[in-house]
């Protein structure tokens, strides 16, 4: 889970995950920014949330443009979504701005 600038020190790690995949397994990805327009890595986060995966990606904003592709909403929010997939997260890794 990461939300806006702190995707920027998660990226290594999903994709050192992503090219590790027998050591690491599922891989959910769950980024939240406050203006879809602030969205780090935008179009890598929209091929990943359009794919079936893997990773496992949800994006959302809380102040969406007319052009959204994501969700709507705090990050936190995304773990009902999660669930929802049956994609809830045995270990959650979190990264946000403060």
């Amino acid at each position: 889970m990461a939300g806006g600038i702190g995707l920027a020190p998660m990226r290594p790690l999903v994709l050192a995950a992503l090219a590790a995949r027998r050591t690491y397994g599922q891989l959910n990805l769950m980024v939240g920014t406050r203006s879809s327009d602030d969205l780090l890595f935008a179009e890598r986060m929209r091929i990943w949330a359009a794919a079936p995966g893997p990773p496992h990606c949800w994006v959302t904003a809380d102040r969406p443009s007319p052009a959204w592709w994501g969700h709507v909403g705090l990050v936190t929010t995304l773990l009902n979504t999660a669930r929802s997939h049956r994609r809830t997260p045995r270990r959650l890794y979190v990264a946000l701005r403060s």
